[in-house]
């Protein structure tokens, strides 16, 4: 009973009575909320909501929220609703606005830190740690996502858990310290000037940006996805992996793996639209991947390479396009190696409409199997759309439309698609590859993709 009492009158004190009531607040709030997720769907109450692409304030706007909008939940994590408008958009919305209608939106935000906590170098727990903030610290937020924000505290900037403080509006904290952080912000991005050329953008994946060129050394902090950054050089290390190394809005210079991020330049000269039509028109240049000393991958019963399935459905997508009255040419029809940058000089040379690069994937791991459409240059990003769509009514799994940072696409000044139709290490899709049902099946799709892509654009 006295450890009761000597409790509360801690809790009664200057000093944790603040605390204690905005911790009151949060958890009947938080209660409220979960009250409206049991049912499954909400009417939207307040201003200031906007659905984003993935769980983080910089992400891409997907739709506004407006008051009087019923909206469907179908998924929580980590602090985000994942939820769908009655117009079957999706989206992610932070549960932390919901839960506080003194906050205006997700931008323009702060924290006040309700404890004292570690900064960290990277969003997991599992990070170095770069400083303590104290109990108290006002801190700018850079952006929030999945639990934790982006924050600048005495000139490094790192991750706190967004539960170890209150979010509040920048406009909420005390006039001076505000002005003071913005200074200090302000002089941080004037720091060391850059000429801007090029550009990059990290694609697919959120990645780390490296103190050296090296993946295993130090994270300074984890780039978002469809962030863009200026391009300073790039860089090869002993082992032979390529890094850009690159500054961002703050002045912060590291290196990016080059694996999921592309680079402006390449798409300077890249046509944008299509010039012809229909397929009728068309000129299609068809590169069946590997070949001579490349075999390729090798199947898992060693029966066959990849060169060898490539070049069979090259040849029969040669027969079906042609069929439909396109005029086709392939960079290898038989058994010999062409080297990866004649490839893509080759479409530029010719002036093509369709570039296709045909694979077969492989992988040491079990599970892997498919088909993966690829694509460099944003523009492509609607054709490799279209042909995926066709792809997808196969009976073989498919795995959906991605960036990749192929040579052959990366130099093609022509539109570009790399396609992986299956795995020669998976039993089942090695049955389809060495088909021919199949490759007449993956050409009809090939042609049904590329006449809707001509009529629609």
């Amino acid at each position: 009973m006295d450890k009761v009492n000597y409790l509360m009158r801690a809790i009664m004190t200057r000093k944790y009575f603040p605390l204690f009531i905005t911790l009151c607040l949060m958890a009947c709030s938080s209660l409220a909320v979960w009250g409206l997720l049991s049912n499954n769907s909400m009417i939207i109450e307040r201003p200031g909501l906007v659905m984003r692409r993935n769980a983080a304030t910089n992400q891409e706007k997907v739709a506004d929220l407006v008051e009087g909008d019923t909206i469907n939940i179908i998924g929580q994590k980590n602090g985000w609703l994942h939820v769908r408008k009655e117009d079957l958009s999706e989206g992610w919305i932070p549960q932390w606005l919901l839960e506080n209608n003194k906050l205006n939106n997700d931008q323009e935000i702060a924290i006040k830190t309700l404890m004292s906590s570690d900064l960290l170098a990277e969003a997991t727990d599992r990070s170095n740690h770069l400083i303590e903030v104290p109990l108290g610290t006002y801190l700018l937020i850079n952006y929030e996502s999945n639990g934790w924000v982006q924050v600048t505290y005495e000139g490094k900037v790192g991750y706190l858990k967004a539960d170890v403080g209150e979010i509040i509006n920048e406009s909420d904290m005390p006039q001076e310290t505000y002005e003071r952080l913005e200074s200090q912000e302000q002089e941080n991005t004037d720091g060391p000037s850059v000429t801007v050329g090029a550009t990059v953008k990290v694609k697919s994946f959120d990645s780390p940006l490296y103190a050296e060129p090296s993946t295993s050394a130090e994270t300074i902090y984890t780039v978002p996805v469809e962030t863009t950054l200026v391009y300073l050089e790039t860089v090869t290390n002993d082992a032979g992996q390529e890094f850009y190394f690159v500054q961002d809005g703050e002045g912060r210079q590291g290196y990016l793996d080059t694996t999921y991020v592309s680079k402006s330049d390449y798409s300077t000269d890249h046509l944008n639209s299509p010039k012809v039509s229909s397929l009728k028109e068309a000129k299609v240049l068809i590169d069946p991947g590997h070949g001579g000393e490349d075999p390729g991958a090798t199947a898992y019963d060693n029966g066959s390479y990849e060169k060898e399935h490539t070049l069979a459905t090259a040849l029969k997508v040669k027969e079906k396009l042609e069929a439909a009255g396109a005029t086709v040419t392939l960079t290898r029809e038989n058994d010999r190696w062409v080297e990866l940058s004649d490839r893509a000089k080759l479409a530029n040379d010719q002036d093509v409409d369709v570039f296709l690069s045909l694979h077969y994937d492989s992988s040491p791991g079990a599970g892997l199997h498919g088909v993966t459409t690829y694509y460099y240059h944003d523009a492509d990003q609607t054709m490799a759309n279209s042909v995926n769509n066709q792809l997808a009514t196969l009976e073989i799994n498919n795995n959906g439309v991605h960036f990749g940072n192929y040579q052959v696409l990366r130099e093609n000044h022509q539109p570009a698609l790399l396609l992986e139709l299956g795995y020669v290490s998976e039993k089942t899709d090695l049955k389809f590859i060495r088909s021919d049902a199949y490759h007449e099946q993956v050409a009809n799709a090939i042609v049904n993709g590329l006449n809707a892509y001509f009529e629609n654009n």
